[in-house]
């Protein structure tokens, strides 16, 4: 009896057959543990029958074998294809996927969906859902709507209601070549995906039509690709008006120039399949159609500069801005090529491009995106090493350590360290003012030369002060001892200058000062003795105030410790650092949560690393806010911005009632910190901002 065992061989297999057709043979088959089990008798006496058959039936079982594996392996190919086709077939393109090649800017928001069910998950929500903030919330809210949605939708005759449900997927707003240079600068796009909800969408444009018929609008209907679009048409200062009235209020005054411009804006708006088109041009609306029938291969995805971003920041991304520089700056400089006016005196704003770089830059980019850390702010700019010019390559950090060292204390409110070589800065700024202007840098040479020679002939400012500058740059703020209603700014920065030699390198900026101008120059310095270290203090004399009456004086204090020349407005905080870098202190970089949160934005080693106490922050601007309303623009901002004056009943006025605000302790626990950072690669440059979600918040 000879036995074969095999795996893999099908029931059906047709051994039996081949062996009973070629010679008399008793063959069974059976199964056991998964194996084949395949027995027939030969005859002894025909041993080189019995071999050859041994040989067949092995040929044989072993041909079985590779047919079968090869029908599983196309079964298996077939079913990935006709998969991959179906998800093809039914998912749209990516914004990338349904832009040009050419496009300029775009501003996305990939799913609607994902990122409203992020951010109402966030800690800000939970923070504006409190119950101790419900006062102000319900006023806000009402305000909104009485400013705001009510006269918006009475002025275009429609429901905020109608068109929430038409937000689901992708919400994009691009920005393309013109299609008609001599009409107009540029094309735009907005693109919104309605998801499942594109019959929705089918009928609440054929309501809009309807609606526009019966209130006499101007509606030109075109079919571009099988879809129809309406072109409507609107008087600007019509848009103008409507806009100052959201802005500043119903007292809002459109200009006599304004009111009377016969300009118009246009705008076509349609269907196609899931997605709401708008566009200012019939061009950039069938480049969008083709694309997304898949009708055309070049796309945004294709682009040079975005496969860079996209690869280094935006893969990752739930909202991002993106910025194409090469044909922007091409078009900056064409500009600047026919303005024949100087931005500055001596100064052509071509050569001012010129310097800052901006040539070598591909890409600009901001991306947003949340992570079950935090959120994470990211700023990319595309440019090669290689071509890491003037601006763009001079305030670039070394990978060394920026972490806080330890004189920082836990209470710094902010802290920022740089690790730039001075020598190196100093030289890079030099030349980069002699190429735009040769005679500016002339001048700042002749003034260096005698900078200190009016006390020591021999001194040499690039040797006794350059030179010994170090490769470290660390400003901080410690915790306000007050507020002031009037300026919440009340606590002074302290700023640290690394040096080789930190006390000859104060001695070198104090023997400078005759390079300032008056009245600095001419400042009296008074020195100190605290802790065995020299304080020197510099009476800053302030101008004159509207009355001509002299403001107080401003003080800046100086002293030098191991490594440091430490300077503050505030003689505490000098004094707090000369007694830390004598007996160590709890450090800010010891701080619960900011080495994990380093973590999330390259770590200390990027050489520029940033930290803000964001709770610290946020009391302050409450009780700010709270004391002065008047305060909001330098709170929000950190500056007056014209478009929101305000007043009584107008404005951002009349949105917002500080006085509703609770205390900030009520709501403390929903603010923590937040830590920043640049890093640089053969890629390009990344600034990255993250706030660790609060210890005390739900995630």
């Amino acid at each position: 009896m000879t036995t074969i065992k095999a795996k893999h061989v099908s029931k059906n297999c047709p051994l039996k057959n081949v062996f009973l057709h070629t010679s008399k043979l008793n063959l069974s088959q059976s199964q056991h543990d998964g194996l084949i089990i395949i027995e027939f008798e030969l005859p002894w006496r025909r041993a080189q029958v019995r071999d050859s058959c041994e040989v067949a039936v092995k040929k044989l079982i072993i041909a079985e074998c590779v047919m079968v594996m090869n029908r599983f392996k196309l079964l298996v190919t077939w079913m990935l294809l006709v998969g991959g086709l179906i998800r093809a077939i039914a998912a749209l393109p990516t914004t990338e996927e349904l832009l040009p090649e050419d496009t300029l800017a775009v501003a996305s928001i990939r799913d609607w969906d994902q990122t409203w069910l992020a951010s109402t998950n966030s800690a800000f929500s939970q923070f504006w859902a409190d119950a101790a903030m419900k006062p102000f919330r319900n006023h806000f809210e009402a305000r909104l709507a009485a400013t705001m949605q009510l006269p918006l939708e009475k002025e275009l005759g429609i429901q905020w209601a109608d068109y929430q449900d038409i937000l689901r997927g992708q919400v994009t707003l691009a920005i393309l070549p013109s299609s008609a240079p001599a009409l107009r600068a540029f094309d735009w796009i907005l693109i919104i995906d309605s998801k499942d909800k594109s019959d929705h969408l089918k009928a609440v444009l054929d309501g809009l039509r309807k609606k526009w018929a019966v209130n006499g609008q101007q509606v030109k209907t075109e079919m571009i690709r099988g879809c129809e679009f309406s072109h409507l048409t609107f008087p600007q200062n019509k848009i103008f008006e409507l806009v100052q009235k959201l802005v500043l209020g119903e007292a809002g005054i459109t200009s006599e120039e304004t009111s009377k411009s016969p300009d118009t804006f246009q705008c076509a708006i349609g269907q196609a399949q899931s997605l709401l088109l708008i566009g200012n041009s019939s061009q950039c609306l069938e480049m969008v159609i083709t694309r997304l029938n898949r009708l055309e291969p070049k796309t945004l995805a294709h682009n040079s500069a975005f496969k860079i971003a996209q690869a280094k920041s935006l893969r990752t991304a739930q909202a991002y801005v993106l910025l194409l520089s090469q044909p922007l700056y091409t078009m900056a400089m064409k500009y600047f090529a026919n303005d024949k006016n100087e931005t500055l005196p001596g100064l052509k704003a071509d050569k001012l491009m010129a310097s800052s770089g901006l040539a070598g830059l591909q890409a600009l980019s901001f991306k947003w995106e949340t992570t079950p850390e935090g959120k994470l702010w990211e700023v990319f700019a595309a440019v090669p090493q290689n071509v890491r010019d003037g601006l763009m390559g001079l305030f670039l950090p070394q990978s060394k350590d920026a972490s806080p060292i330890s004189i920082i204390p836990q209470n710094a409110v902010t802290f920022h360290r740089f690790r730039w070589e001075g020598q190196k800065v100093w030289n890079g700024v030099e030349n980069l003012i002699g190429n735009i202007d040769p005679g500016l840098v002339a001048m700042i040479q002749l003034a260096i030369i005698t900078a200190g020679k009016d006390t020591d002939l021999n001194f040499d400012f690039k040797k006794n002060l350059i030179e010994r500058l170090g490769d470290d740059l660390i400003i901080y703020q410690n915790v306000p001892q007050f507020l002031n209603p009037i300026s919440p700014q009340v606590a002074s920065q302290t700023v640290l200058i690394g040096s080789t030699n930190s006390t000859l390198l104060l001695g070198a900026i104090r023997a400078s000062l005759s390079i300032l101008p008056e009245p600095y120059c001419n400042a009296p310095v008074v020195e100190r003795t605290y802790l065995g270290r020299k304080i020197y203090t510099m009476n800053l004399q302030t101008p004159l105030d509207e009355a001509g009456a002299k403001l107080d004086f401003q003080n800046l204090h100086a002293a030098a410790i191991n490594g440091y020349v430490v300077f503050s407005g505030d003689a505490a905080s000098v004094e707090e650092a000369l007694r830390n870098n004598e007996t160590p202190v709890k450090s800010l970089r010891d701080s619960p949560g900011m080495a994990q949160a380093a973590r999330s934005i390259g770590g200390f080693n990027t050489g520029i690393f940033g930290y803000e106490n964001i709770v610290e922050k946020t009391r302050r601007d409450f009780e700010s806010l709270r004391k002065d309303p008047s305060t909001f623009e330098e709170v929000m901002f950190g500056f007056p911005v014209p478009i929101l004056e305000s007043g009584p009943g107008k404005g951002w006025q009349n949105l917002f009632n500080f006085s509703l605000l609770p205390p900030f302790d009520q709501v403390s626990k929903y603010f923590h910190i937040e830590v920043n950072s640049l890093s640089t690669t053969p890629e390009g440059l990344s600034y990255k901002s993250f706030r660790p979600i609060p210890p005390q918040v739900k995630k």
